[in-house]
């Protein structure tokens, strides 16, 4: 099983501000809830391709340290919950320009778990 749509990303956030960096809204449940169509919330995003990230037996690959560098273009992402995907991606690394990121710095904010 492989995934159906490009899934390695970096992403661009605004640490100090969030809020004007990830949007969420509510998805309607459909008959499927744990499928991407039925997913109950999605976090819209901005990211760039990150080509050297890759699957390993068949499944994500470790994700790279953050900060990352992509020249890949910048891109809207839609990233649904864990349980409504094939592919599962626990944490995205953030883009370079993110170069002050910590983990404990993310940690600080309730819906950042990296």
């Amino acid at each position: 099983m492989f995934p159906k749509s490009p899934w390695n990303y970096g992403l661009e956030l605004d640490l100090d501000n969030p809020e004007k960096s990830v949007e969420f809204t509510k998805g309607k449940v459909g008959d499927m809830p744990f499928s991407p169509e039925g997913a109950p919330i999605i976090a819209k995003v901005r990211g760039r391709k990150l080509p050297d990230w890759k699957l390993e037996k068949y499944a994500a690959g470790p994700p790279p340290a953050s900060p990352v560098k992509s020249t890949e273009p910048l891109e809207e992402l839609r990233v649904i919950p864990y349980g409504c995907t094939t592919l599962r991606v626990t944490e995205f690394p953030l883009l370079e320009k993110q170069a002050f990121f910590t983990a404990r710095s993310a940690c600080k904010e309730d819906y950042f778990l990296w």
